[in-house]
């Protein structure tokens, strides 16, 4: 079974959000992961990111245009990833991992964006459906940067 999805336009619409005036405004930087789950029920692949972006003191204050609420974040992916559909966009405000002794929440954050590129549960299959998973997301991230960090200069 090929990969039924080809990446190039995940990868392309994200690019195209940073590149939005909005966006650039707000997120002073990111780190990026690309997760490839496997539906055996379906026998279908589902590709998507997951994002720590970073952002300034006063984004959640209120005192400036800053904050992107949830809407518009759907907004910004659909019109970034060129659909005629709203996608779904999950975003939330980071915290500590109350069950690692001395997590702060970035570093949570972090562990839990890069954790795997592909959820652990298809290890759970027969050897043969295994192995021909692991030939599909071979194919479709050979070449391919998993995990991309981008920082504004004068952030940090």
């Amino acid at each position: 079974m090929s990969f039924p999805m080809p990446l190039m336009p995940l990868f392309a619409g994200f690019q195209r959000m940073t590149q939005v005036k909005r966006y650039t405004q707000a997120i002073l930087g990111q780190f990026r992961s690309l997760e490839i789950t496997y539906n055996a029920k379906r026998d279908d692949y589902h590709s998507h990111f997951h994002a720590l972006l970073a952002v300034p003191p006063s984004y959640f204050n209120g005192t400036h245009d800053l904050y992107i609420k949830q809407p518009e974040w759907v907004a910004l992916w659909r019109d970034a990833m060129r659909v005629d559909y709203d996608p779904s966009v999950d975003v939330r405000i980071i915290r500590a991992n109350k069950n690692r002794e001395g997590s702060d929440a970035i570093s949570s954050a972090a562990a839990e964006v890069a954790k795997y590129a592909a959820k652990p549960n298809i290890y759970d299959l027969p050897p043969d459906a295994l192995e021909t998973v692991i030939d599909t997301l071979d194919g479709a991230l050979k070449g391919r940067r998993s995990f991309v960090w981008t920082i504004v200069e004068n952030c940090l």
